[in-house]
């Protein structure tokens, strides 16, 4: 007995012998998928791209003309830059540089080894990296980590304190509370955002206010409550810095989170 492939050699040939036309080749069975291979970071980049105002910029100083970058994104070992000069300028895949890791205005010297490129921007490894710069880092991540689980709480577990107003809940873990208030229009008038004690408010007739928990209880019950936190009478750049960090990681509408970017001064 033939092969199959013989065998329907043979049939195509009967088959265009009396009608004149083929018969169709089945086809071959499909590859089978490209297994991805595994994510080889052993910590999660955080996205810190934020669009419109930024109160405090993440940056990378390189030698020898200290030259500065943004930081795209950020982890407790690595990060990616953002270079906008020619390649020549940038150090060579696979070297070391001693460089500077600037946030608002703290400077932390850092060691970082490039490891990758794609285009204008550079992936790099930090290189046995110090207390300082964990504890730094990790300041500016948290924010990041909790707009990722910012999630809205389904509407009849929220209570509805005045009637003049429809109130949503979003949470982010137990130190972290969006609430928002939207008049009969449905026109968002009021938005308090809670996180690691601190507290950034908008208000339509108002704007932005920001404010610290100036005794924080041990426990995170009554945390949501602006009456905990003592408000600036100015914006306090550091809290909006990390309050944009955290909605700009959230899956949020436009409109919410544009309440937390104020317009550039001119």
């Amino acid at each position: 007995m033939g092969t199959k492939s013989g065998l329907f050699a043979s049939l195509g040939r009967v088959a265009r012998s009396i009608t004149g036309k083929g018969v169709p080749v089945p086809e071959s069975p499909a590859a089978p998928p490209v297994e991805k291979k595994p994510e080889r970071r052993r910590d999660s980049r955080n996205d810190l791209v934020i669009p419109g105002y930024i109160a405090d910029a993440v940056e990378i100083v390189l030698p020898p003309h200290d030259s500065v970058h943004p930081v795209r994104d950020l982890s407790l070992r690595g990060l990616c830059l953002h270079c906008r000069e020619a390649e020549a300028a940038m150090p060579a895949i696979g070297s070391e540089v001693d460089a500077q890791f600037v946030v608002g205005q703290r400077s932390l010297p850092v060691r970082l080894q490039f490891v990758n490129q794609r285009g204008q921007f550079y992936g790099c490894r930090v290189i046995d990296p110090t207390v300082d710069w964990m504890e730094v880092v990790s300041e500016i991540i948290d924010p990041c980590r909790m707009g990722r689980r910012l999630r809205e709480i389904d509407p009849q577990y929220v209570r509805q304190d005045d009637d003049a107003f429809t109130a949503r809940w979003f949470q982010g873990g137990p130190a972290c509370d969006l609430y928002l208030w939207s008049d009969g229009n449905g026109e968002l008038a009021r938005a308090q955002l809670f996180f690691n004690w601190q507290l950034v408010e908008w208000r339509r007739d108002q704007g932005l206010r920001t404010g610290r928990a100036t005794n924080p209880p041990h426990t995170s019950a009554g945390y949501a409550s602006a009456d905990l936190f003592q408000m600036s009478d100015t914006v306090d750049l550091e809290v909006l810095a990390a309050a944009q960090r955290l909605v700009n990681s959230a899956r949020l509408p436009d409109e919410i989170r544009a309440l937390f970017f104020p317009d550039p001064a001119p």
